[in-house]
């Protein structure tokens, strides 16, 4: 029990990550990416489909880093 807490902990802390990155980016799969991840931590030990939306949500987060533009703009520097 204490394994699963810290495996939904840890991808709670990427999905915060990833929120900020998708922030500074103005690119929202980033978020996307980090919810659908969040939310299959979670649902791994409710249903066991839970791998898959994680998987899922691993593939979206590698099209958000390709599709991500090549210069951001920093603002409040």
């Amino acid at each position: 029990m204490v394994a699963y807490a810290i495996f939904v902990f840890g991808f709670y802390l990427q999905k915060k990550a990833y929120e900020i990155l998708a922030q500074a980016t103005a690119h929202n799969l980033f978020k996307i990416a980090g919810l659908l991840m969040f939310i299959g931590a979670i649902t791994t030990i409710l249903f066991g489909l839970g791998i898959l939306l994680i998987i899922v949500g691993y593939i979206v987060l590698a099209v958000a880093f390709f599709t991500a533009p090549k210069e951001v703009e920093v603002q409040g520097a």
